[in-house]
Order: structure tokens, then sequence, then C-alpha cells
């Protein structure tokens, strides 16, 4: 995968979680990890279809993803993942993803974003078939989200 398009995603990861939590967002190793990837406790993922196409997952604890939606909701105490939580979980992968389809836009490449879905458990593992994907930890103050991009060019 084109680090044009990596950094894509990691400057749109920055800047959207870095307008929630206010600490310096690192970036951990990179890993391909393959065709498959394990989930976390919370998962969002979002199909990508146009220029590309594959899917970018986030995933975090619920304790990270109380903590980031407290932030987007002004500090309300968020002590459970209930729908609205989940909503706003949904709108932070959505954010990142859409500010990530501007930036790739800027590389003249066209994307479209799925509506997200949430996977919330543990043990369950996402297979991308024939696209490897590859692994970004985002280290923030309120703890790690992982983002999985698995993307390929669609010939002309």
């Amino acid at each position: 995968m084109d680090a044009k398009i990596v950094n894509a995603f990691i400057d749109a990861a920055k800047v959207v979680v870095g307008n929630y939590v206010p600490q310096e967002i690192s970036i951990g190793t990179l890993a391909v990890v393959g065709k498959s990837y394990p989930s976390e406790e919370m998962s969002v993922i979002l199909g990508i279809i146009g220029s590309m196409r594959g899917e970018v997952t986030y995933g975090m604890t619920a304790s990270v993803a109380q903590s980031i939606v407290s932030k987007m909701m002004g500090g309300m105490e968020i002590n459970e993942m209930d729908e609205m939580a989940l909503s706003a979980l949904s709108e932070l992968a959505n954010m990142i993803s859409g500010n990530a389809a501007t930036n790739m836009s800027k590389l003249g490449l066209k994307i479209d974003l799925t509506p997200p879905t949430i996977i919330t458990g543990q043990n369950v593992k996402f297979h991308t078939l024939e696209i490897k994907a590859l692994k970004i930890p985002l280290m923030s103050g309120v703890g790690e989200i992982i983002m999985y991009i698995a993307l390929q060019d669609i010939p002309e």
C-alpha cells in the first residue's frame, strides 16, 4: 500500500482524535498483519469503494471508547456503551474516514465510504480474503486505538 494513502489515514486520525484528546497522538510500529486480523473489544468497520476498495477498522477497549465518547459529548460521563455512545463512536470513525477521503482526493483518488458497522466483544477475527491489512497503532492520552487498513487499487 502506498505510503501516501497510509499517511492520509494517519493524518486524519491525528486531527480528529486530537480534537477530543488534548495530548499528542503518536503512532506505534506499523505491521502488515495479512488477510485476517483480530477484533478489539469495540471495533468499527467502514467499507471503502471507488478508486480503491477494501475496508478500514478502528478498534479499542471499551474504556478507551468511553473516554473518547465522553470527550466528544462535552465531558458527559459515559459508564456504558449505550445506543447514544455507540452512535458517537460511529461518528468518530466517520469523521476520521471522511477526512482521510478528503486527503486522498488531493492525491487524485476518489473513494466513498459505507455506513459504519460496530462489532462488540472479543475473540472475533476479521478476514479480508484477498487484501492484506496494515495495522497502525495510535497512542493517545486515553489509550490505544488500533487502525487496520485493508485496501487495494481498482484496475482501470
